[in-house]
């Protein structure tokens, strides 16, 4: 058990980098990050949902529902 205690903070940063390398080959369904951080600063100044698709870049004309 003693062994074990040694090793914990190694096994627990080596878990953190395996999960963070496994999460980043993952590529995302919508690569507009731009938008997305957009939404985030309209909801918070606002405080409401955004109910128009006025920040893509990738389909400017889309109408959508936020769900």
């Amino acid at each position: 058990m003693q062994k074990f205690k040694k090793y914990l903070p190694l096994l627990i940063i080596l878990f953190l980098y395996l999960g963070i390398f496994i999460f980043s080959i993952h590529l995302p369904q919508d690569p507009d990050l731009g938008w997305h951080l957009k939404y985030g600063e309209y909801f918070f100044e606002n405080g409401s949902v955004l109910r128009d698709n006025t920040f893509s870049a990738l389909m400017p004309d889309y109408k959508w529902s936020n769900s």
